[in-house]
């Protein structure tokens, strides 16, 4: 077996075939351009990945994308781990070995991405890989969330559960989002537009939401056209 760092150009043919036979080749999200657009397209720069090849068959791969974060004025920078996947074909404690090594690697090129945190949504084939005493992830938002802090995090140098106090409260209050928009449309007449792109009105909104020093992914306006007006497969109304 031999380990690498994610080369798109090189590796991306072999990444499809190995996602086909891990989710499915009919799965929506087997495609070269959806896969190239989450892993080297985002706003803030192209992401990476390591992979893992046995006779020039890719056998395992497990990718990350930057994501930015903020706390009032406090950047923080979010290592995303995506697309996590070893050979269906390869069975027993091989394959735990082989997970467990790629999520091992992953994590030193987050922190050499400069990230200050490394967050990855779990499945029943990953939890126990994530959790292990070799990977070290928390469990934050269970069952659906796991991060791990990277050397050099400023902000937990004192306190061992800022992290996870962090992300409770970046996964907070999504369940009352949709009453709380209709309740502020019906209280104050808002009129709904249709916009075929976010403008600079979403990065004075998003400087607003600053102002209140909570923890917050970015959602300025090259953000969320990233995200929904550029998506390659899917198509939004905005």
């Amino acid at each position: 077996m031999a380990d690498g760092v994610f080369d798109p150009a090189a590796d991306l043919p072999a990444m499809l075939e190995l996602r086909g036979r891990v989710w499915g080749a009919d799965h929506p999200h087997t495609n070269a351009a959806f896969l190239k657009w989450l892993l080297t397209e985002t706003p803030e720069g192209p992401g990476s990945g390591i992979v893992s090849y046995q006779d020039d068959k890719m056998i395992g791969f497990v990718g990350v994308a930057r994501r930015a974060a903020a706390i009032g004025d406090t950047p923080v920078t979010i290592a995303h781990g995506l697309e996590f996947m070893v050979d269906p074909d390869i069975g027993g404690m091989l394959s735990g070995r082989l997970g467990v090594r790629l999520l091992q690697k992953h994590i030193k090129r987050c922190a050499e991405l400069g990230g200050d945190v490394t967050l990855n949504y779990p499945n029943d084939n990953s939890h126990r890989m994530l959790l292990s005493k070799r990977v070290k992830y928390d469990p934050v938002l269970h069952p659906d969330l796991y991060l791990r802090p990277l050397p050099g995090f400023r902000l937990v140098d004192q306190d061992k559960n800022a992290v996870a106090r962090l992300a409770f409260r970046l996964g907070g209050k999504v369940g009352a989002l949709v009453s709380s928009v209709r309740a502020k449309k019906a209280a104050t007449g808002a009129e709904i537009v249709e916009l075929t792109r976010f403008d600079t009105r979403f990065d004075d909104h998003w400087n607003r939401l600053q102002a209140d020093g909570k923890l917050r992914f970015k959602r300025n306006a090259a953000w969320l056209n990233w995200r929904y007006a550029d998506h390659p497969i899917h198509s939004y109304r905005i």
